[in-house]
């Protein structure tokens, strides 16, 4: 909950992150701009006929933005609105391609791919759970609000302040954990429907998509395509209020055959709570006629619905509203959002002293007839030192270099240290180990009661490293696991 909560907390932030740990992102209003047709024109010269999505400045002091889909790899593709030249190319290759991308991939799923989205709608549930739980334990909840003792004991501090920070943040929590939960465990619901209840068998039978992509190509070889500018005027002028975010061009067919798609136009509408870029024009790229156009504010209830879930996560209103508006519905996303990292903290800081009182109040019968140690007895190993981490980490050392090997012989099928194997081979099981902290600690302690008189790495040297060969081999499964 801290991670994702903090990360989720930064990544309100990420625009503002790009725009200054990317140079080449940052525009010059004051000198001007060129035409739409001549960024396109700058697309082109990286990958003339491969498709790929412009995605409009956020602002005058931003540049545009290309994701080109050539046939190897996707490229990010920034081009400065001044002069319409390509200013970087970066491959959209794994996490760590770009810094605000890895933190929003880190908080949606924590580095773990598909599944790893699941398990924070997971956590998502857990929130909405512990929410609830804490109203109904907590009954005296209109005191609690304005109520901190520090001159208690400090399992009583930490009670109020877990109060306090859970009664103030509690709507946005809910808000949090619900639309959490929906949009992680909407990869599951697609997993499970794709898969299981309705999986894809090929059919001879026509779709709606191939018949209208061939409607598209009637007369394709006696006209020329039309310029980015006059499609784009186009769509404007069937949604004049439409503020363009991005457009999807098609892959170029010199041939002008059935490959030839339509141009696709997206936008946002005036409006609060309306996921960006929901409204869209698709454009036929030789005739300019509108094939498809539809307005997100005029959507079906469950749609509308769904459309509110990302900005409500997310902490962005839409267009029309004042930087100063938008700035404070940001800090104060972000503020809300580390409360459910705080809860985890002084929760379990409560747990743990209300144990200790138990422990000190409640002796067991072993506790009874044990003695107090004396320096002597722990000299001569009755008791139990704890397991240093250097012995621990010496121990998973082999287990880390068979996974590596695992994952060149059998599933990278190479052995080159690229960014792909880094992260199958180190980032992802270990972010894993991460999420199940519970197991991880449990197995880099155990035993962690008494087992025998000597625990020295002297003189015996494998009960220290134990604990390094069953991390080393909860590593190992999971490496499998992910695979």
């Amino acid at each position: 909950m801290i991670l994702i909560g903090l990360s989720g907390s930064i990544a309100v932030f990420n625009d503002e992150i790009e725009w200054l740990t990317t140079p080449e992102i940052r525009a010059d209003p004051s000198k001007g701009s060129v035409s739409i047709d001549r960024v396109v024109e700058g697309v082109r010269s990286i990958s003339e006929e491969s498709p790929f999505q412009l995605v409009f400045p956020a602002s005058e002091y931003w540049a545009y933005t290309a994701i080109v889909d050539t046939d190897s790899t996707n490229l990010n593709v920034l081009i400065s609105p001044e002069t319409g030249r390509v200013t970087k190319v970066t491959s959209r290759e794994g996490y760590s391609w770009s810094l605000p991308f890895w933190i929003r991939q880190f908080h949606v799923r924590l580095l773990l791919g598909l599944w790893g989205r699941v398990l924070v709608g997971i956590f998502g549930v857990t929130l909405i759970l512990s929410c609830i739980t804490g109203i109904l334990v907590n009954r005296n909840w209109i005191k609690s609000m304005f109520q901190v003792r520090r001159n208690k004991k400090p399992r009583v501090f930490y009670m109020d302040l877990h109060k306090l920070i859970g009664i103030w943040s509690l709507l946005f929590n809910l808000m949090i954990g619900f639309t959490g939960a929906f949009l992680g465990l909407e990869n599951l619901y697609n997993q499970i429907q794709q898969k299981w209840i309705a999986p894809y068998a090929e059919t001879a039978v026509r779709t709606p998509q191939e018949t209208s992509r061939e409607n598209l190509v009637v007369g394709a070889t006696s006209l020329q395509r039309l310029p980015p500018s006059e499609l784009i005027s186009k769509a404007q002028s069937h949604f004049p209020r439409m503020n363009i975010t991005r457009v999807s061009f098609p892959r170029l067919d010199p041939t002008q055959n059935e490959n030839a798609g339509a141009v696709i136009i997206r936008g946002d509408h005036p409006g609060a709570l309306i996921a960006t870029g929901q409204s869209r024009v698709r454009i036929h790229p030789y005739s300019g006629d509108v094939l498809e156009a539809g307005d997100a504010r005029q959507a079906k209830v469950s749609t509308l619905l769904y459309n509110t879930l990302d900005p409500l996560h997310h902490g962005y209103l839409g267009k029309g509203f004042s930087t100063s508006i938008k700035y404070s519905v940001k800090i104060l996303w972000a503020l809300l959002g580390i409360t459910p990292g705080l809860l985890a903290i002084t929760g379990s800081i409560m747990w743990w002293l209300r144990r200790k009182q138990r422990a000190l109040t409640k002796p067991s019968t072993d506790e009874k007839l044990l003695e107090q140690p004396t320096a002597n007895t722990a000299a001569s190993g009755l008791i139990q030192q704890p397991q240093p981490w250097r012995h621990a980490l010496a121990g998973s050392m082999p287990f880390l270099a068979l996974g590596y090997i695992a994952q060149a012989t059998v599933w990278r099928q190479g052995w080159l240290m690229d960014l792909s194997m880094l992260q199958h081979w180190l980032i992802k099981p270990i972010s894993l180990m991460a999420l199940c902290f519970p197991v991880t600690i449990w197995l880099y302690r155990y035993p962690n009661e008494p087992t025998g008189p000597i625990t020295d790495s002297k003189n015996n040297p494998w009960k220290v490293s134990r604990n390094g060969v069953l991390l080393g081999l909860w590593y190992l499964f999971l490496v499998c696991l992910l695979n």
